[in-house]
């Protein structure tokens, strides 16, 4: 299923996990229809009182804009999670961690 045109019944899901996958979608060419697009389908998709978690490379500044849109009625927390070390991309200095965004949908 394509998270920017979302099957699935409004207001059924209690939680919705999401690893990599907004990150994959502002990184397509159309993002800046695309985005608004898939996060209005997650959110219709929740049940009031229902959680999207969203694991992302991207920090607030760069997620917030979207999720924050005036549509979406919900809180956001963010947590930062560590990314393990692995020896073999000692080499590769990216971010040190991953951004876990916990979306709660308003009752």
């Amino acid at each position: 299923m394509d998270v920017r045109a979302m099957e699935f019944p409004p207001d059924c899901f209690d939680a919705i996990i999401d690893k990599a996958t907004l990150d994959c979608v502002f990184a397509s060419r159309d993002a800046e229809t695309d985005v608004p697009r898939a996060i209005q389908g997650i959110y219709t998709c929740l049940k009031p009182g229902g959680v999207y978690f969203c694991v992302s490379n991207a920090a607030p500044d760069r997620r917030f804009p979207f999720l924050k849109l005036a549509s979406f009625h919900w809180t956001i927390d963010v947590l930062e999670l560590r990314k393990p070390k692995i020896d073999v991309l000692t080499e590769v200095e990216e971010n040190e961690v991953y951004f876990l965004y916990v979306c709660t949908k308003s009752i």
